[in-house]
């Protein structure tokens, strides 16, 4: 199974933690790191990388 299949049978709360736990991680380290890997994130998911972004900001 691919990661985005992965993340599309995910339940909606699946999918909130998830970028809730991704987004505390991102958020202490460098940003040239953050944003590589927010961009393998948008590989995976759109969805995925705005939740991710959205939750970063609320932190």
């Amino acid at each position: 199974m691919q990661p985005g299949e992965f993340y599309e049978k995910l339940t909606q709360i699946e999918k909130e933690h998830l970028a809730e736990n991704l987004a505390s991680d991102l958020n202490v380290i460098s940003d040239d790191i953050r944003k590589i890997v927010l961009g393998y994130f948008d590989q995976v998911s759109t969805d995925l990388k705005t939740s991710i972004g959205t939750k970063m900001k609320e932190h």
